[in-house]
């Protein structure tokens, strides 16, 4: 689907031109075969990224209609893997949204959804997210455990296009903590996995922790400080180049 994968290299104005012709072909008679051929549903994942996508891009009411209609798509046809990629898509859209009783009753059903059905990938980054519930919640020591527990997890399973993305969740855990240095460290090793490979889908925002974590720490010399600038001059021309709303909203 080349909407998936103008989603994930960062094109997110074409990436939601594509998913939505792609939902407005849907047909759920005609597209059935495809869970049998590909494993998913391409409506259920299409509803799904597209909402992601329009998340993003600041539309946040649109996001939450697409992804609740993904979740009812999926649950109609009754097919766990597609269940659960709309549930980890809402998750993330609740989690832009800083709703966090949303996305912590979201991430709690396919946690015990995917060992039944032999989901580990999702597992795994369903227990990133709700790792950073529990943080936010107050509950530091047990969230940053779960969110090591599902990264580790999620690496292993090959899988790196969502990895910079829950790298990031990690450093903003660890910014809230005041922990600079640490958070800083993860947001580099997630650059690195977007300059090899891709996801550059969250990147304005990994420039804009960036920044806000480098403006934190104590200035001690003039490079730390032009570093700084740089820092945020790159968030904000990330942000203005994919129309990336979702700064502003994060920052509010």
């Amino acid at each position: 689907e080349l909407g998936q994968t103008l989603y994930f290299l960062g094109e997110l104005p074409k990436a939601r031109e594509h998913l939505e012709r792609s939902i407005a072909r849907y047909d759920s008679t005609k597209h059935d075969t495809h869970i049998f051929l590909y494993g998913q549903d391409p409506g259920v994942v299409s509803l799904a990224q597209n909402a992601r996508t329009l998340c993003l891009l600041g539309h946040l009411d649109q996001a939450v209609q697409q992804v609740e209609a993904a979740i009812a798509l999926a649950q109609k046809i009754a097919h766990p893997y597609s269940l659960a990629v709309a549930q980890y898509h809402a998750a993330m859209v609740h989690h832009a949204r800083r709703d966090i009783q949303r996305t912590q009753a979201i991430v709690e059903a396919p946690v015990a959804l995917s060992p039944e059905h032999g989901l580990p990938y999702w597992l795994s980054l369903m227990q990133v997210l709700k790792g950073w519930t529990f943080a936010h919640l107050g509950n530091y020591e047990t969230g940053i455990h779960m969110m090591q527990q599902g990264l580790i997890a999620s690496r292993e399973a090959g899988a790196m296009l969502n990895h910079p993305y829950s790298l990031v969740l990690l450093a903003e855990v660890y910014g809230a903590m005041g922990e600079t240095q640490r958070g800083l460290l993860l947001l580099h090793e997630a650059q690195h996995i977007v300059e090899q490979k891709a996801g550059y889908f969250y990147q304005a925002e990994m420039l804009r922790l960036q920044g806000e974590l480098t403006l934190q720490q104590e200035v001690r010399d003039w490079k730390t400080q032009l570093f700084t600038v740089e820092a945020a001059s790159e968030a904000l021309a990330a942000a203005e180049q994919y129309l990336l709303k979702a700064i502003e909203v994060a920052r509010g």
